[in-house]
């Protein structure tokens, strides 16, 4: 009797080992795909490739500047000042506007991410993520003939920022008129941009990122409480620190680099870019 409760004892450990072996050896990994973060698979030494690949996938998917849906949405939200048949940065900043007054921040899902079209963003009235931001704030500029590309930022710990950029021009004539006119309506005292180099060109990108946190009145970006807030909450606002980003364009190309930053500031009349 002893003898046959001792076998039977040895039969259920070995049958749950291989239980067991069959579970673990059977499991996908999961790095491969995603893991519990919705944004950051676990490895980005050997995984960076498949994550930027399918981010840059899930971007060019939510930028809708092409769709006439979204272009008659941003035609009507262009202040009467602004209008006429050529883009300018006027109406990327009413674009900014609208979107920074009316969004409501919706943390994001778990599981494989999900960047929200710009469509989608309108039916769910313009509540979402940082990434649904920076695809929806750049579907409209993009609609309106504007040019931007998304930014994301990662830290050592995985921990994600994300935020959109326009184009505001390669000479420095042009962007000092662009930046002028930021720091005109807005008050503020410095506009901070990137500047890009390619082949002996010049590019330079104004800063979109998002300034809502729930702890200021309507209008704190556009007129401001208090010196502080001009200064800090409007297009062309201070840059969070981003060290290598992964910049990821509406039509799905991507690159990794380093951001140079700099900013306009006008000291005693006199107006410069510093870098």
């Amino acid at each position: 009797m002893n003898r046959d409760f001792g076998r039977a004892k040895y039969f259920l450990i070995a049958t749950a080992l291989i239980f067991f072996a069959v579970v673990v050896f059977a499991m996908p990994a999961v790095a491969e795909e995603y893991v519990s973060s919705p944004q950051i698979p676990s490895e980005l030494t050997d995984k960076s490739d498949t994550y930027q690949v399918k981010f840059a996938s899930e971007i060019s998917t939510a930028v809708e500047e092409d769709n006439p849906v979204i272009r008659n949405y941003a035609r009507m939200r262009v202040d009467v000042m602004n209008s006429g048949p050529n883009y300018t940065v006027a109406k990327a900043c009413d674009m900014y506007d609208y979107v920074n007054l009316r969004w409501q921040i919706l943390s994001e899902p778990r599981g494989p991410f999900h960047v929200a079209s710009a469509t989608e963003t309108i039916r769910s009235g313009l509540r979402g993520s940082g990434d649904d931001y920076s695809a929806f704030l750049s579907s409209l500029i993009g609609s309106l003939d504007g040019n931007t590309r998304i930014i994301i930022s990662i830290s050592p710990d995985y921990e994600y920022h994300i935020f959109p950029e326009v184009f505001i021009g390669s000479g420095e004539d042009e962007v000092m008129d662009n930046l002028r006119y930021v720091a005109g309506r807005y008050g503020c005292d410095k506009v901070w941009y990137t500047k890009d180099t390619t082949g002996g060109v010049n590019a330079y990108w104004l800063n979109l990122d998002w300034v809502v946190d729930g702890m200021h009145t309507a209008d704190y970006y556009r007129y401001g409480n208090s010196l502080f807030e001009i200064n800090t909450y409007h297009p062309g606002r201070s840059y969070i620190s981003t060290g290598t980003v992964t910049i990821v364009y509406p039509d799905g190309k991507w690159k990794d680099t380093t951001l140079k930053h700099g900013y306009y500031q006008k000291v005693k009349g006199v107006e410069k870019l510093y870098e």
